[in-house]
């Protein structure tokens, strides 16, 4: 047996390095997942920079054109 409840091993060896892992897992997905949102709003961003840069240039195209 890996160890008994009444000594308190059991959760020392086994539940608490679980629950560790578990919480670093967590840890480490809400990092990613912040990553990610991150990264969609930096493309967002920059497709707004890149629309709102083509519409002055065709702003000013069309003011040389007149």
């Amino acid at each position: 047996m890996i160890g008994s409840v009444a000594d308190g091993s059991l959760f020392w060896d086994v539940i608490y390095p679980n629950l560790m892992k578990n919480k670093l897992l967590l840890s480490l997905r809400i990092q990613r997942n912040k990553l990610i949102h991150t990264s969609e709003q930096t493309q967002i961003g920059n497709h707004y920079i890149l629309v709102s840069g083509l519409l002055q240039e065709s702003l000013i195209s069309s003011i040389f054109i007149l």
